[in-house]
């Protein structure tokens, strides 16, 4: 095993040789402190690229500079990041992966940074300040809930995802799994938000924190909303209903995607379960951007078309809306009438229904 004056002579060494790019890993087995090796990072004054990987960052001594310095990556290491980065003036493209901080603490602050990658990252506290920054990759796993502020307003390209290990997040019934956003810089393809829920009967009444939860998320603008929903027979309205409420996504969503998720055993919502806690089938609202809807699944139970209703009366500028069966629909006759007067009482839009097997069942157009 390695010790630590010899991993650090070891470093200064390395140094002296004024190396273009510096790479080095140690087998975890070698590990002092936390199954890392403990390192003091020397000065490299003309190094552009640097990669560690399985190390303790002790220290970075005063005076030490990193001044050409454009590529870090630092694998399953920990340490202060912040006094690192201190020391990098022209640092361009951060990763991290497998990291551990002192803290549980996310901290970037680079005036220079222009593309960051964190791949994954447990924490409860995220805190960026990188007005240079353009790209952004971010998977995060969060026990109960987390606190975010990001400072970048130049970005082009965000993939920012982050997992809930509990059901911490809470709307009557329902439970957040997976909160995501999506930018990229591609003509066509509308900035996403997307959120996946599950069911659990259980955690009813805890105090709704769903909303609060969803905008600390929202770092960059978005106009497509995707829902994934695991309904195990409940009603989906009031949950569809309290999102779209939100400021940032009524007054931005240009498509709303709503993919319906069922369990094999299908199960039964029952009376006065707490999925229907609000009024919503009486509530306005007001979605002026919406253009689009598209329902995948949808199984034509009432509390469905009571939902379909509501957005083809409450968005206005609705251009086309799509409707995706399920095979238990595609084969009833009544249940697709159903769909089809809908469209006629209450749509403008155009509007497509798909068979499961992807056929199409009809469609209305209005001139």
């Amino acid at each position: 095993m390695a010790s630590t004056a010899q991993v650090n002579s070891f470093l200064s060494a390395a140094a002296e040789l004024e190396p273009k790019e510096f790479v080095t890993s140690f087998p975890s087995s070698f590990g002092l402190l936390g199954r890392s090796i403990i390192i003091d990072l020397p000065c490299f004054r003309h190094t552009t690229y640097i990669m560690l990987d399985h190390v303790y960052i002790r220290s970075v001594a005063v005076g030490v500079e990193f001044p050409v310095l454009e590529t870090l990556s630092l694998l399953h290491c920990n340490g202060n990041l912040e006094a690192l980065l201190s020391c990098c003036p022209r640092l361009c493209t951060l990763l991290l992966s497998g990291i551990l901080f002192d803290t549980c603490d996310l901290r970037v602050n680079s005036p220079s940074l222009q593309e960051l990658v964190v791949n994954p990252f447990s924490t409860e506290h995220v805190n960026i300040v990188a007005p240079m920054l353009k790209k952004m990759e971010i998977l995060l796993t969060v026990m109960l809930e987390v606190n975010i502020s990001v400072l970048a307003p130049i970005m082009e390209n965000v993939w920012w995802y982050c997992c809930y290990t509990e059901e911490s997040i809470v709307f009557g019934p329902w439970y957040l799994e997976l909160l995501g956003l999506q930018v990229a810089d591609r003509q066509g393809q509308l900035p996403l938000l997307h959120i996946r829920a599950s069911v659990d009967s259980s955690l009813f009444p805890y105090e709704p924190n769903f909303a609060q939860e969803i905008e600390k998320h929202m770092v960059v603008d978005f106009s497509l909303l995707e829902l994934d929903l695991k309904t195990d027979g409940h009603v989906l309205g009031a949950l569809v209903f309290y999102l779209l409420q939100i400021d940032q996504i009524s007054s931005s969503l240009r498509k709303l995607k709503i993919i319906l998720l069922r369990s094999v055993v299908k199960e039964e919502c029952p009376t006065d379960c707490p999925c229907e806690s609000t009024n919503w089938r009486s509530q306005a609202i007001s979605l002026t951007a919406l253009e689009e809807v598209e329902i995948n699944g949808f199984e034509g139970v009432d509390h469905e078309f009571d939902l379909l209703k509501k957005l083809l009366v409450f968005a206005p500028k609705l251009k086309k809306i799509i409707v995706r069966l399920t095979q238990e629909v595609s084969s009833s006759n009544t249940r697709r009438t159903k769909i089809y007067n809908v469209f006629e009482t209450y749509g403008s839009a155009e509007c497509f229904v798909y068979l499961s097997s992807g056929e199409y069942g009809f469609f209305v157009i209005y001139d």
